[in-house]
């Protein structure tokens, strides 16, 4: 069964991967001259950089999400609330006279 997986995969391949290599790479968009090559991946000395456009994206993309914090105390106020209530009126309780 593997082997005729195997031949499958062979006859049905679009790409030969040894003679034609893909390389993937992601790049944001305050850095530029960033094109890469097949001779050398030691690129990254003539990266050309912009830092005010990287704070700006900074500051963009790290608010925080501060719902999540809201949601847990409302949840921990409503689930011991209850409790303190019964509590409460446990301990103001009086005793009742048998009649």
């Amino acid at each position: 069964m593997v082997a005729r997986m195997v031949e499958l995969y062979r006859r049905d391949a679009v790409w030969l991967f040894a003679y034609y290599p893909k390389d993937i790479y992601l790049n944001n968009s305050w850095v530029t001259n960033a094109k890469r090559h097949g001779i050398s991946k030691a690129t990254l000395k003539y990266l050309n950089l912009d830092p005010e456009k990287r704070a700006r994206k900074q500051v963009e993309w790290n608010q925080p999400v501060t719902w999540p914090l809201y949601a847990g105390i409302l949840l921990v106020i409503g689930l011991l609330l209850p409790g303190l209530i019964a509590y409460r009126r446990r301990q103001n309780a009086t005793a009742r006279q048998g009649d």
